[in-house]
């Protein structure tokens, strides 16, 4: 069967084959959309694990909420224990009392909802913190994003209604500032540091850990000098005032020198690591402790 020919072809022309269609560009404003959603979901999925979580079934809160009511009706800040059987009358420093007395306050007015709302308010703004801090120092937005949701998941044990939330978030609030100024030298944001340490030395007891991540800071700007050729934006004289500023801010509390006693002895108290839960070994039973196994390799 005889089959025709085109007219091009027969005369050695070549045929033209139809162009395939440009390959659209991505769009920048469904991309924009893209990454607000996704941000959405990372901030609101760690305060939903609060909404969903026993928080009854921490014990501590209830001795917070007594000790922020005979705050509240006494105006005054106790020197003795006053709720223990065991060691009833005996000098206690209540470090954690501004976290007692607001937690104290939410009850009051919204019940244990009010718990609730301080144990969700917290986890989201330390999530949105962390993601700040790791948006400054990794520009690409997956990377960014999947850092952040494995930090918030090592840190599930901890969603509960405690003072050391603050700890979290007053740390992450240092580390965000001091690589900040680190990679821009823009010294006036270290002026931060002694107004959050004066805020977290009536929160909780481990605003000494705020005080080894400066001291690990300076270190470093101590070296830098003794290394020739080694440039850092942190001179060692504004670290050390900083240092010296927070350092004394730290004594604006009811207790004053007194609280780094009780930092002491909570240390060197025999048993601690095998009676509080926090710091005993993490067992591997969980999604949580596996990915503080990997950001250690990592």
């Amino acid at each position: 069967m005889a089959t025709s020919v085109s007219p091009a072809i027969s005369h050695g022309e070549s045929a033209q084959v139809p162009a395939l269609p440009a390959a659209k560009s991505p769009n920048p404003r469904s991309e924009q959309i893209a990454q607000a959603l996704a941000i959405i979901v990372l901030y609101i999925a760690p305060a939903f694990v609060c909404l969903r979580s026993a928080f009854v079934a921490d014990l501590d809160i209830w001795w917070h909420l007594r000790t922020g009511q005979w705050i509240a009706l006494h105006h005054a800040i106790p020197r003795v224990d006053l709720f223990s059987s065991a060691t009833a009358g005996k000098p206690w420093e209540a470090y954690s009392w501004l976290f007692s007395l607001l937690n104290f306050q939410l009850f009051q007015s919204l019940g244990l909802a009010g718990v609730v709302v301080f144990t969700t308010g917290m986890v989201l703004a330390i999530t949105v913190a962390l993601h700040h801090l790791i948006r400054r120092l990794q520009q690409d937005f997956s990377i960014s994003l999947v850092l952040t949701s494995v930090i918030c998941i090592t840190m599930c044990g901890l969603y509960s209604p405690r003072p050391w939330l603050f700890t979290i978030l007053f740390s992450v609030f240092e580390l965000d500032i001091l690589m900040h100024v680190r990679k821009t030298g823009r010294l006036r944001e270290l002026l931060w540091l002694p107004a959050i340490f004066a805020l977290w030395a009536n929160l909780h007891i481990q605003f000494i850990d705020g005080l080894v991540i400066l001291t690990i800071a300076l270190t470093e700007s101590l070296l830098t000098i003794r290394r020739a050729g080694t440039i850092t934006r942190i001179p060692l004289r504004p670290l050390s005032l900083t240092f010296v500023a927070c350092l004394l801010a730290t004594l604006f509390n009811p207790y004053g020198w007194h609280i780094y006693k009780t930092a002491h002895d909570l240390v060197v108290q025999p048993g601690a690591f095998s009676l509080v839960a926090e710091l005993q070994a993490m067992p591997f039973r969980d999604i949580s402790n596996f990915s503080v196994l990997f950001l250690a390799f990592a």
